[in-house]
């Protein structure tokens, strides 16, 4: 069963998000699809019942998309594949998301690092 919902956001990312965030860069680093997937999911089920502003969601996906994109696979088919058996607000906003062809890291206020031992997507200030 696939259920969304979260609260309290701030500064662009909840800091809960941090782990699915870190997991969605070690999926790239792993070269795993699969990790990704996983990764999203549990930042979709995060908003379990509750979809505040979409434009912080979409803050918060922009790191899975640029990770499906380093893994040279389709972010619409990550995204459609998350939400698949599932309606609603955040739904529509996840296959909207995932359709997108002009999605930066730069635009949702993101960097991915490679410098130090361990890849990561960072909160640009």
């Amino acid at each position: 069963m696939r259920i969304f919902g979260g609260v309290d956001l701030s500064h662009n990312q909840r800091m809960s998000d941090r782990p699915l965030i870190d997991a969605a860069a070690k999926a790239v680093t792993s070269g795993s699809v699969a990790a990704l997937e996983d990764a999203l999911l549990r930042y979709l089920n995060s908003y379990a019942g509750h979809v505040p502003d979409s434009r912080d969601v979409m803050v918060g996906l922009a790191p899975f998309y640029d990770a499906a994109m380093r893994l040279e696979v389709s972010p619409r088919a990550i995204f459609d594949h998350a939400v698949a058996g599932t309606a609603g607000e955040l739904t529509e906003l996840v296959r909207g998301f995932g359709a997108r062809t002009d999605i930066t890291l730069v635009a949702f206020g993101w960097a991915y690092d490679e410098s130090g031992s361990d890849a990561r997507y960072v909160a640009l200030p």
